[in-house]
């Protein structure tokens, strides 16, 4: 069976200096590039952001932390705004320097899962100095050409799959669902060696070379739900991901990765066993592979 999650990198860079006391970070400019000004500094910002769904999350607006908790929510905050970089500060009786170095990837991947897919990370560069004023670098998992490559594939497929024709929003997802169980492939070599000469780890492998695991079926579903507005995050644990969808104010889930299994025969075939069900009936398989981190998604009915 397809359980398999690709770890995402973080990496935390420790540079300790301080000039002066103070901390200055220089921006280039582009042309005809988007910025944004947040405490008279410029960042670069595709505006993508979704709503936050988690009651233990918290939006930060301001340039400072004041305790573990804004901090996480900090490192939420900018990877849901979408910023390349972005620097903030401690406040001065909270010694965040320490939760830093032993911040938890986990939650960080988990934090990915929430965020728009064009937002995602693929890696993060943490610098700080002595008198804790912090900066993240942040490296997109997806170039601005795969992603204006994807939106065009979206578009494409919702013409040639006719998916407006359909008035129930369930068959439209349906429609969207069979066609990327029926033209992939599991790649099993990547989910057992964690390298592939496939992208299958990204919404090109699903929709352009027809290799997947769980982080592509995933993602790929995000960007067509995302196109046709319908609210939905990605939901993991740290052997697997897929997708929530709400509907009519109750979320369902959907796991195209199960939807398309590999038979012992070599057998594929596309089935509906979690396709939009509720959380119950997800819990109720009891397959040991769709646990969650219930105070993260606590939004989950």
């Amino acid at each position: 069976m397809k359980r398999i999650l690709i770890p995402l990198e973080v990496i935390l860079i420790f540079i300790s200096f301080s000039y002066l006391g103070t901390h200055k970070s220089i921006y280039s400019l582009i042309d005809n590039t988007e910025y944004k000004i947040v405490n008279n500094e410029l960042y670069y910002v595709k505006e993508n952001t979704k709503e936050n769904y988690s009651s233990n999350i918290s939006i930060i607006e301001r340039d400072h932390v004041n305790n573990k908790e804004e901090l996480y929510s900090m490192f939420y905050t900018v990877l849901n705004n979408g910023y390349n970089i972005y620097s903030f500060k401690c406040s001065h009786n909270y010694n965040c320097l320490t939760d830093i170095d032993k911040i938890d990837q986990d939650i960080l991947s988990t934090y990915n899962q929430l965020i728009n897919p064009k937002n995602s990370f693929k890696s993060i560069k943490t610098s700080y100095t002595t008198d804790k004023n912090i900066t993240l670098n942040v490296e997109k998992k997806y170039t601005d050409e795969e992603l204006e490559r994807i939106d065009k594939e979206i578009d494409r497929l919702i013409i040639a799959l006719r998916i407006n024709n359909y008035s129930d929003i369930k068959d439209k997802i349906k429609v969207f669902h069979d066609y990327i169980a029926d033209h992939n492939t599991y790649d099993s070599v990547r989910a057992e060696t964690g390298e592939s000469e496939y992208n299958s780890n990204s919404a090109i492998g699903a929709l352009f070379e027809g290799m997947a695991v769980c982080d592509a079926y995933a993602d790929t579903l995000a960007f067509f739900l995302d196109k046709l507005d319908i609210e939905n995050v990605k939901i993991t644990n740290d052997e697997h991901v897929w997708n929530l969808v709400k509907l009519n104010n109750t979320w369902y889930h959907i796991d195209l990765t199960w939807d398309d299994p590999i038979y012992s025969n070599g057998t594929e075939l596309t089935i509906h066993d979690y396709f939009l069900i509720t959380t119950d009936e997800l819990l109720e398989k009891n397959d040991e592979k769709h646990y969650f981190d219930e105070t993260i998604y606590d939004f989950v009915k």
